[in-house]
């Protein structure tokens, strides 16, 4: 299901993880029986690290890799970030918000660039200005987290 955003840019809420080409069958299996069938669940796991500790446990899947997957699935969310693009941040080791935010808004045009020369499978490969905006949501993702650590701890 789609939705927009108050600037006009539709966000995939409600996508099913079984259209993940990212995340195996089994795991896509054993997320569902835990009631995670959402991309928007699925991303939830970044925010609540307890609930990711009982989980993987749950579940018997790496701490480290649900987190990995509840990044990636908030890539995906995040406006502009499709799930190619996605899947190309994880292959080139950006698989944390932290590790795009961190990210000159030129090398991560370059990625792009580097693997379409490589496979010529992106249609259209992210400006400038798009590689900027990912990166000041993922950056804006952090400071909302950092916030409401801090609220948290103040009450």
């Amino acid at each position: 299901m789609l939705a927009t955003t108050s600037n006009g840019l539709e966000v995939y809420f409600q996508m099913n993880i079984s259209e993940l080409h990212f995340i195996s069958n089994t795991i896509k299996r054993k997320l569902c029986a835990s009631g995670i069938v959402s991309l928007n669940q699925l991303s939830q796991l970044r925010y609540s690290p307890k609930d990711r500790l009982a989980l993987s446990i749950e579940l018997d899947i790496e701490l480290e890799y649900l987190r990995v997957l509840s990044d990636m699935a908030l890539f995906y969310q995040a406006s502009g970030i499709s799930l190619k693009a996605s899947e190309i941040l994880q292959q080139h080791g950006i698989s944390s918000v932290e590790k795009l935010a961190r990210l000159d808004p030129g090398k991560l045009v370059q990625i792009f660039i580097q693997y379409n020369v490589e496979r010529n499978t992106i249609d259209n490969v992210p400006s400038f200005s798009t590689a900027s905006a990912w990166i000041e949501q993922a950056n804006d993702i952090l400071l909302k987290e950092k916030n409401s650590r801090m609220k948290t701890r103040s009450h």
